[in-house]
């Protein structure tokens, strides 16, 4: 992926002297409430005597600041952060000599939140922002998509290389093998799953996303294709606040948000809401070309479908400063959808059984109800360096789908049943502990340990008949990470996570007298059952590396490499398919899957000019 992005507006004045560029800026940004460091701010250099911006830098995830190579002169600083007031430093006067010199350090760089006028306000901006840095990419969320009416969906397909399909699969530049978090843990909003379903999660409610195409050890190994946080909003507003917002469009679409939030010193109490309705409708057609050594057969399909979802939500917590380096905080979360989804599917051609033509029409409700519960804890040691993170999750799921059948008088005479109803329940629970610190001004070290406990039940009633899946997946792991840096221009970051997995399936049914050979589903069901109980423990060691050499202070090379795992997901472990309707296109799982291993490669240019930002990877 190639990207380019060009400063346009840039004045030539051939008379100006070209002046060293050997002068340095540094410094601290940090809310002006909280005292917390602001990540990824802003800081444009604009030269006073033209008035021409000519360098800039972001601020590093503890808000420290430092541009080289400017050229010397008289400047102004312009400090900037999403949602923040704008903040103009200077003169600056960056000359050797007296009084005055080669370097300036700005200090500790105050930033106040926004404020908004209720009475009276008119927003005429807002868009969303995209910032690349060299481990990650951060896509801001303006209220052009927040206050849309849209959806997580909706939210990711405006992400520079992430696409969500029809059927709700994330992708990062094409590979599906993404595992999705919710403020960096795996959420029952999001089906509790490592591919999570971002369509019951409401625009108005997420801040930004966090895209890692190539993770270290310290994130999970799952998702050869890297992973995508989902920031939700906590409230940032000095004092009582809150916002209100409602949206009505066509095919019945309608969207309601109330976001509330309490802020002192001390504490921040926030609480949003929102709830979502309207139809989703989409039609095509589908053709099946089957070429045997000795025949062809075909299947083709006209389809059509209208989705209804309503959905509601309800997030709320708070966080507690007992200092100011250090916060403890606590979120509920729960979400009810109610979706129906109504089918047709008119076979017009199908050679491969002749018997199954004509219309079929299938009407599929879903219910559905989410909790989770959040523990945190974040010390900053009132130090640069170090840092100790700690949560505890737990989330609960629950899910009814019933789904009833329709046919005409052609595919009736081979319709098989009208009625089939399946229920999931699935428990999720995480704890996690994060340290940083460092050894000196060179070397520099993170550690930690985290346990993850799943369960997955589902049953399915066919054919008048209970099938029991039962899936537990149990992960212990540890990780060290390492970076040192050799020179100024040369560093490297090594890392290593160990991971010790249990995993157990079971599948359970009725005992019957006759196995239906004509049944393709039965017949899978009876398989998985003779073949079971699947019990498979296994220890991993994912190994990690990343070197980074500066060809300047504004061209770099990375390479980076790590070893993942695909573990199976919910939908490939799941012995059950997502209809048994169309039995022309049946799509179930194994229960019995193994995980797939993967080494990653990534070799990264970037180059950072006056006129010109340059990224391959």
């Amino acid at each position: 992926m190639t990207t380019i992005t060009f400063l346009l507006g840039h004045k030539d004045h051939s008379t100006k002297p070209k002046m060293p560029a050997i002068g340095v800026i540094q410094g601290l940004i940090i809310d002006s409430l909280s005292s917390s460091p602001l990540e990824y701010a802003s800081v444009s250099l604009v030269e006073l005597e033209h008035n021409d911006l000519v360098t800039g830098g972001l601020t590093d995830k503890n808000g420290y600041l430092n541009i080289t190579e400017i050229p010397l002169g008289r400047y102004v600083a312009v400090v900037e952060y999403i949602g923040y007031e704008k903040k103009e430093i200077g003169p600056i006067n960056l000359f050797p000599g007296q009084g005055s010199g080669i370097q300036h350090n700005l200090g500790k760089v105050k930033l106040k939140v926004s404020a908004v006028n209720l009475t009276a306000v008119e927003v005429v901006g807002e868009e969303s922002t995209f910032i690349q840095t060299i481990d990650k990419k951060i896509f801001n969320v303006g209220r052009d998509l927040s206050s849309s009416g849209g959806t997580g969906t909706d939210v990711l397909r405006k992400v520079p290389s992430v696409d969500v399909d029809i059927d709700g699969v994330v992708t990062i530049a094409g590979d599906a093998n993404v595992t999705v978090l919710v403020d960096g843990k795996r959420s029952g909003r999001t089906g509790s799953g490592r591919r999570g379903n971002v369509d019951h999660i409401n625009a108005s409610m997420i801040e930004k996303v966090e895209v890692i195409t190539n993770p270290s050890a310290k994130y999970d190994p799952d998702g050869v294709g890297g992973i995508i946080n989902i920031v939700m909003k906590r409230g940032a507003l000095d004092g009582f606040n809150g916002t209100v917002s409602s949206m009505a469009g066509e095919y019945s679409k309608a969207n309601l948000n109330g976001n509330l939030n309490y802020r002192t010193k001390n504490f921040n109490v926030f609480t949003n809401a929102n709830y979502r309705t309207g139809n989703r409708i989409g039609d095509g057609k589908r053709e099946f070309d089957y070429i045997y050594p000795s025949s062809s057969e075909k299947v083709y399909t006209n389809t059509y479908r209208k989705k209804t979802p309503n959905d509601f939500g309800l997030r709320f917590g708070g966080d507690y400063y007992p200092s100011e380096a250090s916060t403890i905080g606590y979120t509920f979360d729960i979400s009810e959808h109610n979706e129906t989804t109504i089918q047709k599917f008119n076979y017009t051609k199908n050679t491969l059984n002749p018997n199954l033509v004509g219309t079929l029409e299938t009407t599929e409700t879903d219910d559905g109800l989410h909790m989770d519960h959040v523990f945190s804890y974040e010390n900053k040691y009132d130090s640069e360096a170090e840092l100790l993170k700690a949560y505890v999750s737990y989330s609960y799921e629950v899910d009814d789908v019933n789904e009833v059948g329709a046919m005409d008088s052609e595919y009736g005479a081979n319709f098989s049943g009208n009625s089939t109803m399946a229920s999931e329940d699935n428990n999720n629970f995480t704890a996690s502990i994060d340290y940083e610190n460092k050894f000196g001004e060179k070397l520099g070290y993170e550690l930690g340990a985290k346990a993850t406990i799943r369960d997955f039940e589902k049953d399915l009633t066919y054919l008048q008949n209970i099938y029991e899946n039962d899936y537990e997946e149990d992960i212990y792991a540890a990780y060290l990470v390492t970076q040192y840096e050799l020179t100024d221009r040369f560093g490297f970051k090594f890392g290593a996570r160990a991971e010790q997995v249990e995993t157990f399936a079971d599948l359970k049914g009725p005992d019957l007298a006759e196995s239906d050979s004509t049944n393709i589903l039965t017949y899978l069901f009876e398989r998985g059952i003779s073949e079971g109980p699947f019990d498979k423990d296994y220890f991993k060691i994912y190994p990690s590396a990343f070197l980074l050499f500066k060809l300047t202070d504004r061209q770099t090379f990375q390479f980076g490499y790590s070893k993942k795992v695909n573990r199976p997901g919910r939908r490939t472990i799941s012995p059950f398919p997502d209809n048994t309707f169309d039995i022309t296109r049946l799509r179930n799982g194994n229960p019995y899957l193994r995980p797939e291993y993967s080494d990653v490669m990534e070799l990264t240019f970037s180059s950072n000019t006056r006129k010109m930002n340059l990224n391959f990877s």
